[in-house]
């Protein structure tokens, strides 16, 4: 291919970031995803994929020297190659988010990075999934963020109790924890609960 065609590649998970706007980069991924894809089921399946597929192995095994417009019939191929692969990996993760996979990938690779925003954005096939995980790992943080999910400082009720105010009171001075969304978040639902009162 001519070094000016510029490549787009679908492959985005778990690949390290250095170098990915390299052109030679570019086409290693777009290289290794037509050759992941094309030994899927799936991709079989699909017409437009097996017809691209195979007019793109009949440009690149002809042994005449490479021009603009072999060029590009090999780009127009690929992409209709990527746009079914954009298709596969939708499906995929669709089908992942409601077995509840997506945090619950995140959470087994490393409990920290899961946030309350991502908890609040989860699918309630994906936070009972992560809520299994995290209660037989024993993980309180976690449980506080799932806990807090539907949490609101807008819908906050007047002081029931002097006493459980009392106990549950954050101190704004106490900047132990709090730095999280959900230490705000808690912040937020004390001040709103005084205000309510």
């Amino acid at each position: 291919l001519n070094k000016d065609v510029e490549l787009q590649s679908t492959i985005n998970t778990f690949v390290p970031h250095h170098d990915r706007g390299t052109n030679e980069r570019r086409l290693v991924q777009s290289i290794a995803e037509l050759m992941i894809w094309s030994e899927t089921e799936h991709s079989q399946s699909d017409p437009k994929f097996v017809q691209a597929m195979a007019d793109l192995k009949s440009s690149t095994l002809s042994l005449l020297p490479s021009n603009a417009s072999m060029d590009d019939k090999i780009v127009t191929n690929l992409h209709v190659v990527q746009t079914s692969i954009r298709r596969f990996r939708q499906k995929l993760n669709e089908s992942s988010r409601r077995q509840g996979f997506s945090l619950c990938s995140s959470y087994t690779m490393d409990p920290k990075a899961v946030t309350l925003s991502m908890v609040k954005r989860g699918r309630e096939g994906d936070v009972m999934s992560l809520e299994k995980l995290a209660r037989k790992k024993q993980d309180k943080n976690t449980m506080k963020l799932i806990s807090n999910r539907f949490a609101d400082p807008s819908k906050a009720v007047p002081i029931q109790s002097l006493r459980d105010l009392c106990t549950n009171w954050i101190s704004l001075l106490d900047d132990k924890g709090h730095d999280d969304e959900l230490g705000e978040l808690q912040l937020n639902i004390q001040e709103a609960t005084v205000k309510a009162t």
